[in-house]
């Protein structure tokens, strides 16, 4: 038999300050959690989303990302070389040389300070056929031999002074104006996190003489792990990479931040577990002799146990909705967050899924038995007659 859980509540409610302080940090964990997960998963989604399999990245071996990489125009001109390669109608190789700099751009509603590294890109207009999943959706694309720029959707959300019409001032020196006429979007993918624009201005622009990657298209998806394996090989000695796996590589990099988080919410989630039992055993210790009364009057051990346990799981409970509430409010929000392989940033949203609420709630619910369990025990196993002499 099992006592009511109205008497597990009105017990909570006469202890408020342990309590409220046993909710009050279990619900700091829960929200640190939740939104650690949602975190994570907003970047492996903006990462996988717009990867194309018939797309290859190829940069130099050694080099963790486009913006550590130099391609000289020799090896950019060997690659016609290589068979499987998609052409177009004018039989022209798919493939774009492009570099890849560095801006710091001011962001939205932000102090002077907080300046972030945006990615710009310069391509030529076959870029525009080799990036097929790229698409205009407001202006239009950059004329060839201009200082104008198209920009992501997703970086211009995060960003300040990238509306069509703006001007902004880019270059080694960050001196030479560039205007805004285009917003292009990418399938959600990270390009949506770039500025873009001509190649031979942008080149010029940032003293580059030599470029950052090439991206290749390939005739058959099926044939990508034969043709980078060729790259790799003479003459060529490239390092390339399917466009999903170069993306998922740098996710998998920039999310370590996560497991770090995670460590984290370990040692908070052991404070909260004494947190729980500390609130347990002075619950314990003021009732005692009405455990032993409850004893007495038939209430198994085992249901005492349990009833310590439901009221610590009736706090973490309450504790962990209102911590999934907390975060649930940066659901869809845009972020962004700088990727130490590339030193840009990437714009990505808060996706905090089901399997991450209940994660999140689960993980609440085990401090509460965890920090309940031991001093639910010692009340069980009180002396009956010793208690009901204390009172």
């Amino acid at each position: 038999m099992g006592l009511p859980l109205r008497y597990n509540w009105r017990n909570l409610m006469v202890r408020k300050s342990a309590t409220l302080l046993t909710l009050a940090i279990v619900s700091a964990i829960v929200f640190v959690l939740a939104w650690a997960l949602a975190f994570g998963r907003g970047m492996q989604d903006s990462m996988n989303a717009g990867g194309l399999d018939d797309k290859l990245i190829v940069i130099k071996p050694g080099a963790t990302a486009e913006s550590t990489s130099i391609i000289t125009l020799e090896e950019y001109n060997l690659l016609t070389q290589i068979q499987g390669l998609a052409v177009r109608d004018d039989g022209q190789v798919l493939r774009s040389g492009e570099i890849c700099a560095q801006a710091s751009l001011p962001r939205r509603g932000g102090q002077p300070n907080q300046d972030a590294p945006v990615a710009v890109r310069g391509i030529e207009e076959i870029g525009f056929d080799v990036h097929t999943n790229v698409r205009i959706t407001e202006g239009r694309r950059f004329e060839k031999g201009s200082d104008e720029l198209i920009v992501g959707a997703a970086i211009r959300e995060r960003i300040a002074g990238l509306d069509i019409g703006d001007e902004i001032m880019l270059g080694y020196l960050g001196t030479r104006p560039y205007k805004v006429v285009g917003i292009f979007e990418a399938d959600g993918g990270p390009l949506e996190s770039e500025v873009w624009g001509w190649l031979p201005s942008l080149r010029d622009a940032f003293g580059r003489e030599l470029l950052s990657s090439v991206a290749l298209r390939i005739r058959d998806p099926r044939q990508a792990d034969e043709i980078i394996e060729r790259i790799k090989q003479p003459p060529f000695k490239l390092n390339a990479k399917s466009e999903p796996m170069y993306y998922s590589d740098i996710a998998e990099k920039s999310t370590q931040i996560v497991y770090l988080t995670l460590i984290l919410v370990v040692f908070m989630g052991v404070g909260a577990c004494f947190a729980v039992a500390n609130t347990i055993y002075t619950s314990v210790a003021n009732r005692s002799r009405e455990i032993a009364m409850l004893r007495t009057i038939g209430y198994s051990q085992r249901a005492i146990v349990a009833a310590f346990i439901i009221e610590a799981a009736m706090v973490c409970g309450v504790a962990g909705l209102i911590g999934l509430a907390g975060a649930a409010c940066f659901q869809g929000q845009r972020q962004d967050f700088m990727a130490l392989d590339t030193w840009s940033t990437f714009a990505y949203r808060m996706n905090l899924t089901p399997g991450i609420l209940v994660t999140a709630l689960a993980a609440a619910l085990l401090v509460a038995v965890i920090g309940a369990f031991v001093p639910a025990y010692r009340a069980s196993r009180v002396e009956i007659v010793t208690a009901l002499r204390q009172g």
